[in-house]
């Protein structure tokens, strides 16, 4: 079924991470290390895109606008090498 709002499927805990606390750290297997903060993160080159979603619990979300930095764009930034694993 097509839905107009973003279901919200959580735990209800939201953590409490401010910009200036937030950062983005990306090393190990790569050939450039990555430790931004918020400023250096959001100056990256931005992406504009519009996909559709459709969830395995049968509703669907047309035409949703995105923005950010594309995960394409970061990888040539660290440039991936042949032994990296993706670890959360």
């Amino acid at each position: 079924h097509l839905t107009k709002d973003w279901p919200v499927l959580d735990l209800g805990l939201l953590p409490n991470v401010t910009r200036e606390r937030w950062r983005l750290d990306v090393y190990g297997a790569v050939e450039q290390t990555i430790y931004w903060d918020w400023p250096q993160f959001t100056a990256q080159p931005q992406t504009q895109f519009v996909s559709d979603i459709h969830c395995v619990t049968t509703w669907s979300r047309y035409d949703n606008q995105w923005e950010g930095l594309a995960t394409r764009d970061l990888l040539a930034v660290c440039q991936p090498r042949e032994d990296a694993r993706f670890v959360v």
